[in-house]
């Protein structure tokens, strides 16, 4: 496995933690409108890395290769961010907009988290 793989999956091994402390926050506040939006905001963000970290694998082989073309799918990602805050608009009573930004914003603080931090035991 080369490097980016490893990183990538570290990346995403560490945003699922950050999902079972948003579900476990949820669960025991009984869906706090905060621990909701939190949740909501983490689950796009984690859907979000997934697509970002394939279309950067992708864009690897293609320029390994030199042939073909490959779009960094930057729309999607912006557009379903998008999606999940207008849905929460329509929902304020029930969400946590600010909470839900938070919670997309969690992509990055692992990100940078994984960069930062020096990898035990490995």
């Amino acid at each position: 496995m080369d490097d980016y793989q490893k990183v990538a999956q570290r990346q995403r091994k560490w945003l699922r933690i950050v999902l079972l402390i948003m579900i476990s926050g949820t669960l025991f506040t009984l869906g706090n409108r905060i621990w909701l939006g939190l949740l909501l905001g983490s689950i796009t963000s984690y859907a979000n890395l997934l697509l970002l970290q394939r279309q950067v694998d992708q864009m690897g082989h293609v320029a390994i290769e030199n042939k073909g073309h490959a779009a960094a799918g930057t729309i999607f990602r912006i557009g379903s961010a998008l999606l999940v805050v207008t849905l929460v608009r329509f929902f304020d009573l029930e969400v946590n907009g600010y909470a839900l930004v938070i919670g997309l914003m969690s992509k990055y603080v692992v990100i940078l988290f994984e960069s930062l931090v020096p990898r035990w035991g490995g």
